[in-house]
């Protein structure tokens, strides 16, 4: 029994400086160490060089499809007065505002052949509305792609009000969404 008593304190203290010694062998880089938590979740956002903003012909329609760009749901949000046009145009608006530095293409054809899949992104936003009539309620779903429609982050507010505070909802959902998706996108590439 003294013995085990004394030997039991010798070896924890070999078995201590052992396991210091291995990892001071181990050198960290600075680079290995995200620097976000956004870094580690959204490192779909690392290779993105461009944000895809043309507008195209529908192959199966003879429609304009945007590439980035909002879309209803059902159609309760044309009834109460909403535009997904108007609204697109809003969110280009403020993607342009937040995005700074980032590259945003507006030809469908050549500008965008110059970019692996990785290398664009796509912003998607879907409105859905329910009621036209008070209490109105609304979700609005944001999701970023890449290129090969690989989700990298997505959001989602909901609200509920009259007809002119579910427009002034959207409005400023889209905004608070572009503006939380450009300091994740910011943060997640160490710029912010």
């Amino acid at each position: 029994m003294k013995i085990l008593r004394i030997i039991t304190p010798i070896i924890i203290c070999v078995l201590l400086t052992a396991s210091s010694l291995k990892a001071e062998e181990k050198e960290v880089s600075e680079n290995a160490i995200p620097k976000s938590i956004e870094a580690i979740l959204y490192k779909g956002f690392l290779p993105i060089k461009a944000i895809d903003m043309s507008s195209h012909m529908s192959i199966f329609s003879n429609v304009v499809v945007n590439s980035t760009r909002v879309v209803f749901l059902d159609d309760t949000a044309e009834k109460i007065g909403l535009d997904k046009n108007e609204l697109t145009n809003y969110l280009k608006l403020r993607i342009k505002n937040n995005f700074t530095g980032i590259k945003l293409e507006t030809v469908y054809s050549d500008a965008l052949k110059k970019y692996d899949d990785s290398e664009i992104g796509r912003i998607h936003v879907s409105v859905w509305v329910v009621g036209a009539e008070y209490p109105i309620a609304y979700l609005i779903e944001y999701y970023f792609f890449d290129r090969d429609l690989d989700e990298i982050w997505t959001q989602k507010i909901m609200g509920c009000g009259s007809i002119d505070a579910v427009k002034n909802g959207v409005k400023a959902g889209i905004d608070d969404l572009t503006q939380d998706l450009a300091i994740s996108f910011f943060k997640a590439r160490g710029e912010l």
